[in-house]
């Protein structure tokens, strides 16, 4: 169900205008903290459902983050 929600959000994203405003304010002070919770997360999610990280990083970085989707489907293979 999880990644359900997570591939129609993408899809939806699809549709929006190219940049779009990141959920987070752009300070280091909530992005670092934010950061470490996201990840944090995202390793418990992936291990309880045996899947790989890149489909929580992914929308993680571009909705939370700003980041556009090719950005962040490269930045996912390095993490």
């Amino acid at each position: 169900m999880l990644l359900v929600v997570i591939g129609i959000a993408l899809i939806v994203e699809g549709f929006l205008p190219q940049q779009i405003p990141a959920l987070l304010p752009p300070a280091l002070s909530w992005r670092i903290p934010a950061g470490i919770l996201f990840s944090l997360a995202i390793g418990l999610v992936s291990s309880l459902l045996g899947i790989a990280g890149g489909e929580a990083i992914i929308p993680t970085l571009v909705f939370a983050f700003g980041a556009d989707i090719k950005t962040a489907g490269t930045a996912s293979h390095y993490c």
